[in-house]
């Protein structure tokens, strides 16, 4: 059995423009897969987005979720971080 999604390139026939109506063009079909690529569900976070995934020891930050009932998302280090060092996020903690 393919891992999922097993055909991610069908987003744009089946749901940019079957669903969402959305436009041919191809700037508008590029801009809505990086909505959908760096998105946190509907919101996107700039900053979020620049960090890297990483689990085990490396990962250095928490957040709370889009998914709980709250006006904004906080991202904080869990540890001592020294100048220059990444921040790493954790798409799902595994």
């Amino acid at each position: 059995e393919p891992l999922h999604p097993a055909d991610p390139t069908n987003w744009i026939e089946e749901d940019w423009h079957d669903v969402c109506d959305g436009s041919t063009d191809p700037f508008e079909e590029n801009t809505a897969l990086m909505v959908v690529q760096r998105s946190w569900d509907a919101i996107m976070i700039p900053l979020y987005d620049m960090m890297n995934h990483r689990n085990g020891p490396h990962l250095n930050t928490e957040s709370n979720s889009v998914h709980e009932d709250v006006k904004s998302v906080k991202v904080r280090t869990t540890r001592v971080v020294a100048a220059g060092d990444e921040l790493y996020g954790s798409y799902k903690k595994c």
